[in-house]
C-alpha cells in the first residue's frame, strides 16, 4: 500500500514539496524514482535533495510495503 511520502520519517513539508514538484507524491513513486543509485542521481539533481538522504528514503519505502510495518520505520 502506498503512502504519502511526508510519511517517512525525515521528510516534512519542504522535502515533500521538491518531491512533489518532480512528481513523486507516493512511497510507491518514490520507489520507481530512486529504485537505482543513477535515478536517485537524477532524482538528487532534479530535487536538490542529497542522494545519501534519497538512498535512506529509498530504503523506508521499500519496509513500508512490508504488510504490518507501515510508517514505524
Amino acid at each position: 500500500m502506498p503512502y504519502p511520502v511526508e510519511r517517512i520519517e525525515g521528510i516534512g513539508p519542504n522535502y515533500g514539496a521538491k518531491l512533489r514538484e518532480a512528481g513523486i507524491c507516493t512511497t510507491a513513486d518514490l520507489l520507481r524514482a530512486g529504485g537505482s543509485r543513477e535515478r536517485r542521481r537524477e532524482l538528487a539533481r532534479r530535487t536538490g535533495i542529497e542522494e545519501g538522504r534519497l538512498a535512506k528514503w529509498v530504503a523506508m519505502a521499500d519496509f513500508m510495503r512490508i504488510k504490518g510495518v507501515g510508517s514505524q520505520y
